[in-house]
């Protein structure tokens, strides 16, 4: 027989060992999971670092051609640089040249500014003078417009003494005409004939006149003559005379009686000729 106490030693050995084989078994397992995970996160952490990688090669890459335009930016502005040094020295040697000039015209504009105040105090000075004239000028106008209402009042005094003179001396010459006319010797001429006709052609009269003078004729008529009738076409022909006689004549008097009327018409104008043959033919009837 086994003793109890044996066997209970024995059981605890083998439960220690079998313990110690979970145990073992359990690290094991566990360590399994552990280089699984370790696994997946170092194929996650090489997925990450090829991942940035390749964004700092694209990040290189945009480096680069953000580079070569830099460089080409900077190659520009070189030559931009150049042309302005280039394009500033050439105004620095024009403002050199320019500079006596400028130094001219600033001497000149001074020059422009003296003359232009000196014309200024001219001007105002004219302008004084001239409200001065202006103002004795406004007085001469009022001077000359009372000068020329006095002129006007003579003038018309003159234009009725004139007139009056005119009128005077018409009717002198109406004297006078009268008078020579009266003077004239008149005789009456049966071999003479008279036509008088008006100005628009009307025959007024034919036939031998009363009486006939180098001045005028008087004339028989069978019907009055009209007041509105003035200045007449005379012609005088017959065996006296041989050539007819045209005159200008003007009716001067005017009777009406009963059973005759009569009229007195005067020779204004004839030709010299005319006024011999006529002078010839009544010293003849006389």
């Amino acid at each position: 027989m086994i003793p109890p106490t044996d066997g209970s030693v024995i059981d605890r050995e083998d439960q220690g060992k079998g313990e110690l084989a979970m145990t073992q078994l359990t690290d094991v397992l566990a360590t399994s999971v552990d280089v699984a995970d370790v696994l997946r996160k170092l194929e996650a952490l090489v997925e990450h670092w090829q991942h940035t990688a390749e964004r700092f090669r694209v990040q290189w890459q945009e480096s680069e051609w953000y580079l070569g335009e830099t460089r080409a930016t900077v190659a520009h502005v070189q030559e931009q640089l150049t042309s302005m040094r280039e394009t500033y020295g050439w105004l620095e040697h024009a403002y050199r040249e320019v500079e006596p000039r400028l130094h001219e015209a600033a001497h000149e504009r001074d020059d422009a500014n003296r003359d232009l105040v000196e014309a200024r105090a001219a001007h105002e000075a004219l302008l004084r003078q001239h409200l001065e004239m202006a103002a004795e000028l406004a007085g001469a106008r009022h001077d000359v417009e009372a000068m020329r209402r006095f002129a006007e009042t003579v003038q018309q005094k003159l234009d009725a003494e004139r007139a009056r003179g005119d009128a005077l001396a018409a009717e002198l010459e109406a004297v006078r005409r009268r008078a020579e006319r009266r003077s004239k010797s008149r005789t009456h001429h049966p071999d003479l004939i008279a036509e008088v006709h008006a100005v628009d052609g009307q025959l007024l009269f034919h036939g031998c006149p009363s009486n006939v003078s180098l001045t005028g004729l008087a004339l028989a008529l069978d019907e009055p003559l009209a007041e509105s009738l003035d200045f007449v076409k005379v012609t005088i022909y017959g065996p006296a005379v041989g050539r007819p006689i045209e005159a200008i004549g003007r009716l001067v008097w005017r009777q009406s009686a009963d059973q005759s009327c009569q009229g007195g018409c005067e020779l204004l104008d004839m030709s010299p000729e005319g006024r011999k043959t006529l002078e010839e033919a009544l010293a003849t009837a006389a």
